[in-house]
């Protein structure tokens, strides 16, 4: 078959390539290649169903509840498989996924002979073997178990804190998160953000870095590619009329920096998550 090619769907080795100055749009973007991909394919497309999109509005109200949303091209949104489900399977192929910024592959679950769209890893091909259990088999690229049977400074993704509510942390393109301690009850973990936390060893994490690592050098080159994605202009609080921001009015400020709905935000933390244990790193 060909998608079991090592050489073909390997999102690993996928480049970013600068574009030719043909019109003033690309003439600074940056995009990455992806020939490698799988376009299209019906043995997944029943996974593949159509979400409201509300674009930055409430759905009861109508009224604005995140600003610089609307518009954007159509999408489906891609039904992924949580990594403390119990399966065993190959992966396919790779696609491009327009609700996340990695890529997601296609894998048949020997277990229930089904097939299922789960996170890409980078290194992982066609043919690699993905597996979730709580105990490890053998430790490979793609495999998902507790946090307990990890090994120490262990590089993982996705990690779920609550099955219910799928993978939480180190889901974006390029990211990870290393074990640094596993205990009993509690392993000590670096989030992507250098943040050292405590959670429960019986947390699942999948082995490897999220794929799409390249991903923080794509350019768009112009505003048109920004607004197909969803996204609105932003405009300045100053150039707006009193009734619609604080800064409002035509005056050169007179307070204090705060946000469209009074809160200051210029200094402090706006984290409200107290039940989680931060350690600052030295």
């Amino acid at each position: 078959m060909k998608f079991f090619n090592p050489k073909f769907n390997a999102p690993s080795i996928l480049k970013v390539i600068q574009s030719k100055p043909d019109t003033p749009g690309k003439r600074h973007h940056k995009y990455i290649q992806k020939f490698l991909l799988c376009k299209q394919s019906k043995l997944v497309k029943s996974l593949n169903y159509n979400v409201r999109q509300c674009m930055g509005r409430s759905s009861n109200t109508g009224h604005i509840t995140m600003w610089n949303r609307g518009g954007g091209c159509k999408k489906l949104y891609r039904q992924l498989n949580s990594n403390s489900d119990k399966t065993l399977g190959i992966i396919l192929f790779s696609f491009y996924d327009p609700n996340r910024s990695s890529f997601i592959s296609v894998f048949f679950d020997f277990l229930t002979y089904t097939f299922k769209h789960i996170l890409s890893v980078n290194g992982a091909i066609s043919g690699s073997l993905s597996m979730a259990s709580p105990k490890f088999i053998s430790f490979k690229l793609g495999f998902s178990g507790l946090l307990e049977n990890h090994p120490s400074r262990s590089i993982f993704n996705s990690l779920v804190l609550n099955s219910k509510k799928g993978p939480q942390y180190a889901v974006a393109a390029g990211t990870f998160c290393q074990l640094l301690q596993s205990k009993l009850q509690l392993s000590k973990i670096r989030l992507p953000s250098n943040q050292i936390i405590e959670v429960s060893s019986l947390s699942y994490g999948t082995l490897g870095v999220v794929s799409n690592t390249q991903n923080n050098l794509v350019v768009l080159g112009k505003a048109g590619r920004k607004r197909m994605q969803g996204f609105r202009p932003h405009v300045r609080g100053v150039a707006m009329n009193p009734v619609d921001h604080p800064h409002g009015g035509r005056t050169k400020g007179g307070r204090d920096w705060v946000t469209p709905w009074g809160k200051p935000f210029r200094f402090g933390s706006t984290s409200h998550s107290k039940r989680k244990k931060v350690y600052k790193l030295l």
